[in-house]
């Protein structure tokens, strides 16, 4: 894993912010949203952002459950 980029400046979003602009989207203009909200979140993570605190800004995640024998 890449470790996080320090000392530059990350401009946070929230889930909210992607809502709003998919939904004053039209067409196929909401799939670039999705891609931009995609490229956020991997920007986000390599930038030291936790996913608890992507939690807070609103964004889910699709979880596993532990497999056990």
């Amino acid at each position: 894993m890449k470790q996080p980029i320090k000392n530059t400046s990350f401009e946070k979003r929230t889930a909210e912010y992607f809502a709003q602009k998919a939904k004053e989207a039209k067409g196929k203009e909401k799939l670039l949203v999705a891609l931009e909200m995609s490229k956020y979140l991997t920007a986000a993570r390599e930038h030291g952002i936790t996913f608890e605190e992507l939690e807070k800004a609103g964004f889910k995640f699709a979880t596993l459950p532990d497999i056990k024998n």
